[in-house]
């Protein structure tokens, strides 16, 4: 029996590349040398830990704090105490999930943190509102898509999703996505093959449309292989108590690949 060919493909972007594309840009917009990072303490935690260290050393981006807590906490005092007392310019929330993000915007206010709040990876701007109140004010977060539709084509997506689902269902996770099925379909027609080796090979090399844009895959300067989605990073301020776009961009040459 031949050996099995297995090649994973992730279609989820890289927190690595979602920090390359946002730190310089809030560096220079925030005026901001130094970064406490706080991760959740498992093996994915540690992972973005890294991430935000190797951006950050790229960058010159001084990490005066790095914290970990257990997935399920809901009191998240005694971190945030240790790292205000560091004083730094940004504290990030790494790979926090969405409402432990969320409470960690809102108790970093309350505890006096004067400093810039950045929710990197995932974080909902309707439960960020909900959650963290007037505390959410000037907080960013770093999103897959925009909030409300810019171009034609999200204008399409985001239309028929409403002809089946409620408005409060919507999200921008829902760009990326869309994308899978026209990227697989297209290496299919391209190739004209099923083969998963063929499919691998070509996948490493071909670009294809979006809403979001031409995407391709890449990595292979952290990975070793072309397998990570090079996806664009959209950045929303809450500002007034709305979110409100300010900014998108892919992870610079030379960080991925």
């Amino acid at each position: 029996m031949p050996p099995l060919f297995v090649v994973s493909f992730s279609f989820w972007g890289s927190i690595v590349g979602v920090y390359a594309a946002t730190l310089p840009w809030l560096m220079e917009r925030e005026g901001i040398k130094t970064m406490a990072t706080i991760n959740p303490d498992d093996a994915t935690g540690k992972s973005g830990l890294w991430s935000s260290k190797y951006v950050a050393e790229v960058n010159k981006l001084r990490i005066v704090s790095e914290e970990f807590f257990q997935r399920g906490t809901t009191d998240f005092a005694p971190l945030l105490t240790r790292i205000i007392a560091k004083k730094p310019d940004l504290t990030d929330s790494g790979y926090a999930d969405p409402s432990s993000a969320a409470l960690l915007c809102k108790q970093a206010r309350e505890l006096g943190y004067k400093g810039t709040i950045l929710l990197i990876w995932g974080p909902d701007p309707n439960q960020v509102l909900k959650i963290a109140g007037d505390n959410a004010e000037g907080v960013y977060m770093s999103v897959t898509g925009p909030v409300e539709p810019e171009t034609d084509s999200q204008k399409d997506l985001y239309k028929r999703f409403l002809a089946k689902y409620p408005k409060s269902e919507w999200s921008p996770m829902y760009y990326m996505h869309h994308a899978i099925i026209p990227c697989l379909t297209k290496a299919i027609m391209e190739t004209q093959s099923f083969d998963s080796s063929v499919l691998a090979n070509h996948l490493q090399k071909m670009t294809w449309d979006s809403p979001q844009g031409t995407f391709r895959f890449g990595g292979s300067k952290i990975y070793g292989i072309k397998t990570q989605l090079l996806d664009m990073t959209y950045i929303l301020q809450v500002q007034k108590g709305k979110t409100v776009f300010l900014y998108h961009a892919k992870a610079p040459e030379g960080i991925l690949d």
